[in-house]
């Protein structure tokens, strides 16, 4: 199906952005900021991949493919989209205390309130 080919498309194209944007980076920030988004291994050596499917910087995208724009100029438009639905994960387990996120311990939990909503 044309759809769900285009939105596998984005996706990839929008989690090889985010990467690059923190790859670029070396503040301890990003550290947990990665961990939440699954890209760091656990200490069994396991990555736990973020359980989003990116689909808020799917619909950005898509609203610019659609209004006949080009998604490479858009991409970092989407991630930031991703950005901050990330951000609002990391406040939301802080505000809720939830000590767990996609099945692992939440970044609060793991580094503490402060530094949480500092990486958020």
């Amino acid at each position: 199906m044309v759809v769900s080919s285009q939105t596998a498309e984005f996706e990839s194209a929008i989690e090889a952005e985010l990467r690059e944007m923190f790859e670029s980076r070396d503040l301890a920030l990003y550290e947990m900021m990665s961990y939440h988004m699954g890209w760091v291994t656990d200490p069994d050596g396991f990555a736990h991949p973020e359980t989003s499917n990116r689909i808020h910087g799917v619909v950005c995208l898509t609203a610019c493919s659609a209004a006949g724009g080009a998604v490479e100029t858009c991409l970092p438009a989407a991630a930031a989209v991703e950005m901050v639905h990330n951000f609002t994960q990391i406040h939301d387990d802080v505000q809720s205390g939830s000590p767990q996120r996609a099945g692992r311990d939440a970044v609060w939990w793991k580094w503490g309130p402060a530094q949480a909503i500092n990486a958020g």
